[in-house]
């Protein structure tokens, strides 16, 4: 949190999870606050741990935030990055292992994997050569 009266940055939460301080942490990524009553934030590691943290605010009324609850997910390799998409329903993350894995919540807040892309996937051509520039899908 920052404190304009002291310009300067405070701890507010500290999110354990990765238990190794020498491997780092290398990406920490907040969900879009899409009007929920909590937060997403998801974070992953040199460690191989891939981690999502449900927080909600605090009965304070500062406007903090607590822990509410913290999955561990199986990424199966060193995760570098991690991402949501534009509703903060899915998350993206990719490391060692050359593969993107897409995570999905279940109703009761349980994450697991919905889709694996490898980078040797037959059905994914590179850069188009039309104006747009992005990707295609092959036939």
């Amino acid at each position: 949190r920052y404190f304009d009266k002291s310009e300067d940055w405070g701890l507010l939460l500290k999110l354990d999870g990765h238990m190794d301080p020498r491997r780092g942490v290398l990406d920490v990524a907040w969900s879009p606050d899409v009007g929920r009553s909590f937060h997403l934030v998801a974070s992953c590691g040199r460690d191989g741990v891939l981690r999502v943290h449900r927080l909600k605010k605090s009965a304070d009324g500062r406007g903090s935030l607590e822990l509410e609850s913290s999955q561990e997910l199986d990424s199966g390799a060193d995760t570098w990055r991690c991402a949501w998409n534009v509703t903060g329903t899915v998350l993206a993350s990719s490391g060692d292992g050359g593969v993107v894995k897409l995570w999905k919540s279940n109703f009761k807040g349980i994450w697991s994997c919905v889709s694996d892309i490898s980078g040797n996937n037959p059905n994914v051509v590179g850069p188009s050569s039309a104006s747009s520039g992005g990707m295609q899908m092959a036939p």
